[in-house]
C-alpha cells in the first residue's frame, strides 16, 4: 500500500530545497491536475522527475545550454521558476502524455523483444 504524500507548502520547500512559494503552488497544481484530468497519482519525486525530464526540450533547453554557457549556476528551484514561464499546465500535461506513452511503447517493444526470445 502507498503512502499518502500529504506535505505543506513548508515542507515541500524544505524537502526539494525550493525557495518560491509560486513554484511549490504549481508543483501542487500539475499533480492534482495528473490526479484528476489523468487519473495517474504521482508523488512528488516522480513529478519533479517528469518535469526535470521535460526540461530537455524547446525553449527550455535552449535557456538551460545559455545559463551553462555563461557559467550560471541555477538552482532547481530556478529551472522550475523559467519552466513554468515557458509552459502552461495544459502543455506539461501534454508532455506528461507524450511521455507516458513513450514509456509504454518502450515496455511494449521489450516484451515484444523478450518473447522472441
Amino acid at each position: 500500500m502507498k503512502k499518502k504524500e500529504n506535505l505543506t507548502i513548508e515542507e515541500i520547500k524544505l524537502k526539494y530545497d525550493l525557495q518560491d512559494d509560486d513554484v511549490v503552488l504549481r508543483l501542487l497544481t500539475l499533480k492534482s491536475a495528473i490526479k484528476t484530468e489523468r487519473q495517474k497519482s504521482i508523488n512528488y519525486n516522480e513529478l519533479l522527475s517528469f518535469l526535470k525530464s521535460s526540461m530537455n526540450y524547446d525553449e527550455m533547453q535552449i535557456w538551460l545550454m545559455r545559463k551553462q554557457m555563461e557559467g550560471v549556476e541555477l538552482s532547481l528551484n530556478d529551472k522550475l521558476k523559467k519552466f513554468f514561464e515557458l509552459n502552461s499546465n495544459d502543455d506539461i500535461l501534454i508532455l506528461y502524455d507524450v511521455e507516458q506513452n513513450y514509456d509504454q511503447n518502450n515496455i511494449d517493444e521489450i516484451k515484444k523483444t523478450l518473447k522472441k526470445i
